[in-house]
């Protein structure tokens, strides 16, 4: 099976309406399909560049995603790449109080994880307390900024945004 058939079989991309009886004025309900149009215009244009008319091995394609997803979205690292996102640098304690029920070891622990993967960096201020801010790299950003839209689009799918 190849990438082809996969996107032949998604040629028509569906109008989602919300769960949970949620009510979408029409200009939010035309942002989201416009998202899910371009999605499915930049999935088709850059699959096509990669694998330039030759099947892929979807079984493979498939454990690369899930490896890479499974280290980004365990369990704290996506709401650390997000508070940092929306909230700019934090220190440690910062982070801590606000991810609430999370111990100082598994934050230390998910913090050098997302540093080593390249996504956030930690900047030590050497003045008295010793001081450690924590950011999103490059990399973190540009992760984030493709991740607000998947995760907004969840969220309009599954009815849990507000304010509308």
């Amino acid at each position: 099976m190849q990438y082809g058939v996969m996107v032949r079989a998604a040629e028509a991309v569906p109008a989602v309406e919300p769960t949970g009886g949620v009510v979408m004025d029409a200009e939010l309900r035309r942002k989201f399909e416009d998202l899910l149009r371009s999605s499915e215009a930049f999935f088709k244009e850059v699959q096509g560049l990669i694998s330039k008319g030759r099947s892929l091995d979807l079984r493979k394609e498939a454990r690369v995603n899930s490896e890479i997803a499974r280290q980004v979205t365990s369990k704290w690292s996506v709401e650390i790449i997000f508070l940092l996102y929306m909230g700019g640098p934090m220190g440690f304690e910062e982070l801590r109080r606000t991810l609430g029920r999370i111990s100082s070891r598994t934050l230390s622990q998910r913090l050098q994880t997302l540093e080593r993967l390249g996504y956030l960096e930690r900047k030590l201020f050497m003045a008295r307390p010793i001081r450690v801010r924590y950011s999103l790299t490059e990399k973190g950003r540009s992760v984030a900024t493709v991740g607000s839209g998947l995760f907004l689009y969840l969220r309009y799918v599954e009815g849990h945004l507000g304010g509308r």
